[in-house]
C-alpha cells in the first residue's frame, strides 16, 4: 500500500502542461447553456401543470356550485312533465336528469383528480 510520503512525491513530480486551447472552454459553455435551457423548460412545464391544476379545481368548484344551485332552484322534472310534456322520450330524459348531472359531476371530478395526480407526479420527478 502507498503511504503518504510516496504519494506526495508521486504527485509533486506530476506537472502537466496547460495549453491555450479554448476549444474546451467553448464546449463547456455549450454544455452549461444546454443545462440552462433544460432547467428553464422544466420550470416552465411545472408552472404550466400547476396552472392547469388550479384551473381544473376552479372549474370543478364552479360546476359544483352551479349544480347545487340548479338542483335547488329548478323545479322537479316530474312537475315539468306533468305540466307540459306527454311523449315518452322527453319523459325518460327528464326523469333521468339527476343521473345525468351526477354522472357529469363525477366525470369532472375524476378528471380534476387525475390532473392533480399528474401535477404531483411531475413535481416529484424533478
Amino acid at each position: 500500500m502507498i503511504d503518504d510520503k510516496e504519494l506526495n512525491t508521486l504527485l509533486s513530480s506530476y506537472n502537466p502542461t496547460l495549453s491555450e486551447n479554448t476549444e474546451f472552454l467553448h464546449s463547456l459553455e455549450k454544455k452549461l447553456h444546454a443545462i440552462d435551457v433544460v432547467m428553464d423548460y422544466k420550470a416552465k412545464e411545472t408552472r404550466h401543470y400547476r396552472r392547469h391544476a388550479v384551473l381544473c379545481f376552479l372549474a370543478g368548484a364552479l360546476m359544483g356550485i352551479f349544480l347545487t344551485l340548479f338542483s335547488l332552484l329548478f323545479p322537479s322534472p316530474m312537475e315539468i312533465i306533468l305540466q307540459t310534456l306527454s311523449p315518452y322520450v322527453p319523459l325518460l330524459l327528464l326523469t333521468n336528469i339527476p343521473f345525468f348531472v351526477f354522472t357529469a359531476s363525477i366525470l369532472l371530478t375524476v378528471y380534476g383528480v387525475f390532473t392533480l395526480l399528474k401535477t404531483q407526479e411531475s413535481d416529484c420527478c424533478q
